[in-house]
């Protein structure tokens, strides 16, 4: 590789390394700042060896060339903005991180099968994703899964790794679709949901699940849905816990915050979920925010964000906190310091340790099961 070419490269590495520290409102950058952030050992370690073909051991030779010193600083600087999530992540959540996991492959698939649902139009045909336990026996806890997309896509199998480590840890995991804005607006996705549940609870003995004994999981779109769903339900229909990963808790106050020309065109996809504007359909951006539903008998929470998603602003979780707490609410907050939205898309990156942790140990509190015979 020529010195020119080697140049260019840490150029290159540098300007991506400091997504690491600044966020911009463009849907390029968010995705590259997840690889930054979450990959930041692979590229700090790529930044090292483009750094070595410059041979800096022979810039103490003649002719010496202070741009070459430009560059190897270039290159220190990239070094240290890619492992700054691993330092600070290890800092704020010490002993939630394994520095190996950094580098090794992603999580082993665990087996699934996929059952239909019908919606509750009665007429469309949902996916529902049904992850057994490693070692399964009858009256399982489980966790339903809702999938985020902004309202507008994604589907059952995202991001299945936590499916499957959550199904080593002895947990069923049922991961469902719903119907998609702007075909169908809110509550069309909340519906589905509770059609899922009645189709679980109706299938519970063949499936090995203890009807009772559930959690529900959800991100971004699919944690707004599922936040509603756990804090509508009381007694006994309630589920045992709540996660919320980057959830958009109060549709009124994002309309006000979003922009037209922000990176998902938030107030675009607000008006199509909701039928449009906060003051047109008050009603229905209200029914749809987490925040309203909260009472005193909400169920315990866990609640995840990073401090640098620009999709949703990490504010919503904050005040979706202190709803909570001012409830008497059980409930705990993990913020992320080098968190994009979407940051658990890489399961071995420094965040999603750290969150897959947080995760193990609020189920193990709320839904306790026997791990001796779960495969780890």
């Amino acid at each position: 590789m020529s010195k020119y070419a080697v140049r260019v490269v840490l150029i290159s590495l540098f300007l991506l390394s400091m997504l690491t520290w600044f966020s911009f409102p463009y849907l390029l950058t968010w995705e590259l700042s997840i690889v930054t952030t979450q990959l930041g050992c692979w590229l700090a370690i790529a930044t090292l060896i483009t750094l070595l073909a410059l041979q800096p051991w022979q810039l103490a030779r003649p002719p010496f060339k202070p741009i070459d010193t430009f560059f190897i600083a270039l290159g220190i600087v990239a070094i240290g903005s890619f492992i700054a999530p691993v330092v600070t992540t290890i800092e704020d959540y010490p002993g939630r991180l394994a520095p190996l996991r950094l580098l090794s492959p992603s999580e082993s698939a665990t087996p699934m099968k996929r059952f239909i649902f019908t919606a509750a139009n009665g007429k469309t045909p949902l996916n529902l994703d049904y992850y057994p336990p490693t070692v399964s026996k009858p009256n399982s806890p489980w966790i339903l899964v809702i999938h985020g997309g902004g309202w507008i896509n994604g589907s059952s199998d995202q991001l299945p790794e936590l499916n499957y480590h959550l199904a080593k840890r002895g947990y069923a995991v049922v991961s469902i679709d719903y119907r998609l804005s702007p075909g169908w607006l809110w509550p069309a996705p909340k519906e589905d949901a509770m059609e899922a549940l009645k189709y679980i609870h109706e299938h519970a003995k063949e499936l090995n699940l203890d009807p009772n004994r559930w959690a529900i999981l959800g991100r971004s779109a699919g944690a707004q849905i599922a936040g509603v769903i756990a804090y509508s339900l009381h007694g006994e229909e309630r589920p045992k816990g709540f996660i919320s990963f980057y959830d958009p808790t109060d549709l009124i106050f994002g309309y006000g915050v979003g922009q037209e020309d922000d990176v998902l065109r938030s107030r675009t996809l607000l008006r199509k979920f909701l039928g449009g504007t906060p003051e047109e359909a008050k009603a229905l951006y209200e029914s749809a925010s987490v925040m309203r539903a909260v009472t005193k008998d909400a169920c315990p929470t866990l609640l995840i964000h990073g401090l640098q998603d620009t999709i949703v602003w990490f504010k919503h979780t904050l005040r979706l906190k202190n709803v909570l707490d001012k409830n008497g609410v059980d409930s705990k907050l993990v913020l992320l310091r080098f968190g994009p939205h979407g940051f658990d898309y890489f399961f071995n990156g420094p965040e999603a340790q750290v969150t897959t942790s947080e995760v193990d140990d609020f189920l193990a509190r709320i839904l306790p099961v026997s791990y001796k015979t779960a495969t780890l």
